[in-house]
Parts: C-alpha cells; structure tokens; sequence
C-alpha cells in the first residue's frame, strides 16, 4: 500500500507483527532521525503515526510530522483512545479494529488543527492569534505553496477567523517564513477593558444601561462573553425588565458567562462622574470600532485596486472620507 505505519515502542511492532500487520517500524522510545526518515522515503510515501495519546505521545508525534515532512513523506496520524497504545489496543480490540483506525487515519494537520481548537475554545482575538502562533511553524515547513494556502484556508475556517487584517498577517507571516504574529497586548487590553467597563455601567444602572445600548451594539463587542452579556441586558431593557445579576444567572447556562458574571457581582466600580464616564466609554467604543472599519475598508480598497475594479475602490474611498470626518468630530 506504500505505507508505513510508525508506533513507539518495541513491544507495539511486535503485536501488530504477530497479528500479520508487518508494514509497522517502532522508534523505540526515541525521537525520529533524519536518517530514519530518509530510509523510510525509500520505501513508503505515506507514514502514518500511531503514537501514544499522552502529552510524551503528542510531542514526539509533532516532532515525527516536522522530520518526515521535510523528506516529502505524506503524514497521517490515528488517534487511540486515552490509556491505550497499539500494543493494548490490539490486544484488547483485535487487529481488525486497529486496520480500520489505520484505514481511517486523519492528516497530520487535520487533527492537529482540531486539538488546537478543543484546548483552545476561546474565540477572542488573542485566544485566534495564540492558536496560528502554534500552526504557523508547522504550516512553515509545508514545501508545496498550494497545499499550505490550502491549509491556511482550512484553518481559519476552522477557528472561525474571518478578520481580514489578520488572514493577511497570516498569509504575509507564512510568505516571509515567519514563525510568530505579534500578540494584540497594545490594541486588544484597552479595548477589553473598555467592554468591561461599558458592561458594569450597563449593569449598575437601568437609565444608564438604556443610554448605553441606545448608542451602541452589542454585535460590536469583541469579547464573546461579555457581548452575550450585553445582548441578555439589551433583550431585558427592550422588555423594560429590571437588571439583576442573580436573573441573568438564572437565565444562563454557560459556565464561562456563569463565571464572569458572578465576578462583575462581587467586583465594586465606583464612578465619580457617572454621566461623564457614560459618555467618554461610549465615545472611546465608537471610535475604536470606527478605526476598526477603517483599517479593514483600506484592505478592501486595495484588494479592488489590484483587481482594477476602479468603480469599487472609489466608492471605498468615498466611506473612508465620511469615516474619517466622523473620526474627527
């Protein structure tokens, strides 16, 4: 079949020997060489990696991919239950049942791109741009420039990354061998703070919480938690129902929206100028979320500029000049 299935330890070849599956080379407890890897090119294209399912299992799997990648090798990998390695596996389950695994290995990259989702749920910008810190060496080491786009492409929809600023990061990153993207510390704190901010005047007041969502969005919010509180607080006033911590609680069961809710309780803000701070955290909000715009409208701009579509790159422009006078008054 021009494969080859690669396992950790000895005791693992020798079960799936015994059972009639001879195409299984152990690595013996240790990382992947070079020259091993080079050996294996001249008998299989595609190695398949069935590694234990522990942290060690991961880490020497990561390190398999990178090495057999750069010898032109077709990586797959299968997945055993928690506990189990191939030599457990077969003995309990039957070689049939560990063919089919083999049968049904995922790509390498798949399945680590899946990982990085299940340990990462989160979908804020760091959270995304903690995620393509992880992939982009790997994606790096990827020689075949259509394969890599590809995987860039099922990545992001994957994550859900559909912010054009940071596709292109991604794309310029991979372009230039760039194995990190700068963490948004400088322009993602402020604004977080802000939202939180903006969700405490919400909460502490009814008039103040209707003043603030008269003027802005709860879509808007970057952070998705605090953009599910905002919207259950928008729904509650269009209702003209009281704000109340404990309801919302009630009302919610997600346990990250549970947590963060229960520490807005106990956290005490006091705002000296109560009008005032209403008034410059909606301001502050508006423009950040304008030069948000901006930014991506002048990606847009130049996208329709390469593709000579004159009329669309000046009716970009046109937004961009009514954006910017909002920006200044």
């Amino acid at each position: 079949e021009n494969q080859v299935i690669l396992v950790e330890g000895y005791f693992d070849q020798m079960r799936a020997v015994q059972h009639g599956i001879e195409y299984v080379v152990a690595t013996c407890g240790t990382a992947l060489t070079a020259k091993q890897a080079s050996m294996l090119r001249n008998h299989a294209e595609t190695a398949i990696l069935v590694f234990d399912s522990d942290s060690a299992g991961r880490s020497a799997a990561e390190k398999g991919f990178d090495i057999l990648l750069e010898y032109g090798m077709n990586v797959k990998i299968v997945v055993l239950p928690d506990g189990q390695d191939p030599d457990s596996f077969i003995q309990e389950q039957g070689a049939e049942s560990f063919l089919e695994k083999i049968r049904n290995a995922r790509h390498f990259m798949e399945s680590y791109i899946d990982s990085l989702v299940r340990e990462s749920p989160g979908q804020t910008p760091a959270d995304k741009v903690k995620m393509a810190n992880q992939i982009l060496p790997l994606l790096a080491k990827i020689k075949n420039t259509v394969e890599r786009s590809a995987w860039l492409e099922k990545f992001a929809s994957i994550t859900n990354i559909d912010d054009r600023t940071l596709l292109k990061e991604l794309s310029k990153a991979l372009t230039q061998n760039q194995p990190r993207l700068a963490e948004p510390k400088s322009e993602l704190a402020p604004l977080l703070n802000l939202e939180k901010h903006l969700v405490h005047l919400i909460l502490s007041d009814k008039e103040t919480a209707r003043t603030i969502l008269s003027e802005i969005n709860p879509e808007d919010f970057s952070d998705p938690v605090l953009k599910t509180i905002t919207q259950a607080c928008r729904q509650k006033i269009d209702n003209d129902e009281d704000l109340k911590i404990d309801q919302l609680l009630d009302q919610t069961e997600d346990p990250e929206t549970r947590n963060v809710l229960s520490r807005l309780g106990l956290e005490s803000v006091e705002f000296e100028s109560p009008d005032r701070t209403v008034k410059d955290c909606i301001g502050k909000f508006k423009n950040i979320h304008l030069k948000s715009k901006i930014k991506d409208l002048k990606l847009q701009r130049l996208d329709a500029a390469k593709a000579g579509q004159v009329e669309r790159s000046q009716e970009i422009q046109a937004q961009l000049r009514e954006m910017h006078l909002a920006l200044t008054h």
